[in-house]
């Protein structure tokens, strides 16, 4: 099972099926664009409503404000990372650097004869020579040429790209770039000759693209390019016949994301309202993650980027929706509570206030006010036993403790301490000695050992009890107000 993260704005190994359970941090938009984890390992998240990132603790959010400069519109579209270090973000309004020492954001200046804006820059990639390109809306594609940085613009009037409208911009390993439009299909630019080769849909030729808004491109570690268009389905691209094979991975509804996963040989896919997909290139198959999570159905949702970060966690943004992040690291988080459909597996609704697992792997629950739940007998992982108040010293529990023994105690309010009886499966009340001037200990807060064998009770009013149980001997370490602390 892996751990699940969910972000809202209230405020990512394989994708193999298991239950996942939901936990929650802050952001400024719950409308996520794109995802990226930095050098530093810093996760940055382009949202609707400015770039935040986390830190692995604390989020920071950068918005466009007078003073200094800051973002050109808060609608963040994309975000990279070029070989240097340096950030390169896309806005509605166009693209900028940021500049880590002073956390500002350094506009280009973008004057090419002929272009009428450089807006909507829906995304940024830096080929294997350095060289950084972006899209736009109405302007096709710019490069900004490795080194100098010098803008060279590539668009319907000086060039054979197949349209102004570009959406997506990709280098395959042949250092070939693709560019996916918005209307007319994808065009695949030659650096080393120059030439552009544009492929669209024809409807009555299978071997052509199956649709012309191109959104997301991606190439399997075999080679083969897989593209998504929201107007078709995923097709694959053959290097050796030039030509397609539609729907070559068969979804339900539309693919707005593509990512390869090359240490698993799988493409994740995020869809257009059908949530989170795995395709495994090497079986040919397909599945879906079992993401469990009371906030969202995430087989619904609309996923609009994926990443996998330095720790293999799969990182997905949930438009409308936050993130949803789940993690490869072998943690097993699962959730425990209210169940009125099934009684067995249900802890009722009182605030758990101590948790304890004993040497048999069983959890036990201590509650303010309900008693304590142990899971059952027969192991099954989630069904719990009910030991009311009465069994243990008075509802509220405030402590759970297994000795060296295997002894099970339980501290309470008010009820004292209780130890459990396994032949009658049932706690019974301690009655510890009292001596001259001692008040009775009615609540125990915390238990603890030491290497004597003896228990140390931490207790409301009556200081620190050290109980030994094989001679039910008790010694009091209390606080006096008049002589300080005294045994």
């Amino acid at each position: 099972m892996k751990q699940t993260v969910l972000v809202f704005i209230s405020l990512w190994a394989s994708l193999a099926a298991s239950a996942l359970s939901p936990h929650m941090f802050s952001v400024s938009n719950s409308h996520i664009n794109k995802i990226l984890q930095d050098r530093v390992g810093y996760i940055w998240i382009a949202t609707d409503n400015g770039l935040t990132r986390f830190d692995g603790n604390n989020t920071k959010t950068f918005r466009r404000s007078a003073g200094k400069p800051s973002l050109l519109n808060n609608i963040v579209l994309s975000i990279m990372e070029d070989s240097n270090g340096d950030l390169w973000v896309g806005t509605y309004d166009g693209i900028q650097r940021f500049d880590r020492k002073t956390e500002t954001f350094i506009t280009p200046r973008l004057n090419y004869p002929g272009v009428p804006e450089f807006t909507y820059v829906n995304s940024i990639i830096e080929d294997s020579k350095g060289n950084i390109w972006f899209t736009t809306s109405r302007s096709g594609v710019i490069c900004f040429t490795a080194g100098d940085r010098r803008p060279v613009c590539y668009h319907t009037t000086n060039s054979h790209i197949c349209s102004d409208k570009a959406i997506v911009v990709y280098e395959d390993r042949f250092g070939n770039i693709w560019i996916g439009s918005n209307d007319k299909g994808v065009t695949v630019f030659n650096p080393s000759n120059g030439t552009m080769t544009n492929h669209r849909h024809v409807a009555n030729d299978p071997s052509t693209l199956s649709g012309n808004m191109v959104f997301s491109i991606a190439q399997a570690n075999d080679g083969t390019i897989y593209i998504s268009s929201l107007d078709g389905g995923i097709d694959s691209y053959d290097y050796h016949t030039h030509r397609f094979t539609r729907n070559a991975i068969p979804i339900d509804g539309k693919a707005f994301v593509l990512r390869n996963d090359p240490d698993k040989n799988a493409i994740n896919i995020g869809t257009e309202g059908n949530g989170l997909m795995v395709y495994d290139c090497a079986t040919h198959t397909l599945s879906r993650p079992d993401i469990h999570l009371d906030e969202l159905d995430a087989s619904s949702a609309k996923i609009h980027d994926i990443i996998r970060d330095r720790h293999g966690n799969i990182w997905a943004a949930l438009y409308q929706k936050g993130i949803l992040m789940l993690s490869d690291d072998g943690n097993d988080f699962t959730t425990y509570g209210f169940n009125p459909f099934d009684t067995s597996r249900s802890i009722g609704t009182a605030p758990i206030l101590a948790i304890m697992k004993s040497a048999d792997g069983r959890l036990w629950l201590a509650t303010d006010g309900d008693g304590i739940y142990k899971e059952t007998e027969n192991g099954q992982s989630g069904s719990f036993t009910h030991l009311r108040g009465s069994d243990a010293g008075g509802n509220t529990l405030m402590a759970l403790f297994q000795d060296s023994r295997g002894e099970i105690w339980a501290g309470s309010y008010l009820g004292g301490l209780s130890r459990y009886d396994s032949a009658s499966k049932c706690f019974r009340p301690v009655h510890m000695p009292q001596h001259d001037g001692e008040a009775a200990i009615t609540s125990v807060n915390t238990i603890a050992e030491g290497p004597d064998g003896r228990l140390w009770l931490g207790t409301n009013g009556s200081g620190v009890c050290i109980y030994d149980p094989s001679t039910n001997i008790c010694k009091h370490l209390i606080y006096s107000q008049l002589g300080g602390g005294r045994a």
